[in-house]
């Protein structure tokens, strides 16, 4: 989990369309849409001006949503599965 070292660093995550994220005092999810800063958490979904988003949240300590993907397929299996032939 490496944190951004600026604020600008991560309005130009939110703009290459990535989802950043702080955790204080929750987990709370920001994205970027049409300009606008869409803030999501567990209790809430808020959605900000950019200029309004820095003035309240330039001072938190932002890092990249990262999704892992535990469903990979493995290739060989499923073509080992689909070459069978049920008789």
């Amino acid at each position: 989990m490496e944190q951004f070292q600026s604020f600008m660093d991560v309005i130009d995550a939110m703009r290459s369309q990535q989802i950043v994220y702080f955790t204080d005092p929750e987990p709370t999810y920001c994205g970027l849409k049409d300009e606008i800063v869409v803030i999501v958490n567990k209790q809430s979904r808020m959605s900000l001006s950019v200029a309004t988003f820095s003035e309240l949240y330039q001072d938190a300590v932002f890092y990249l949503h990262q999704t892992s993907s535990t469903d990979e397929i493995d290739l060989l299996k499923d073509m080992d599965y689909y070459s069978l032939r049920y008789r």
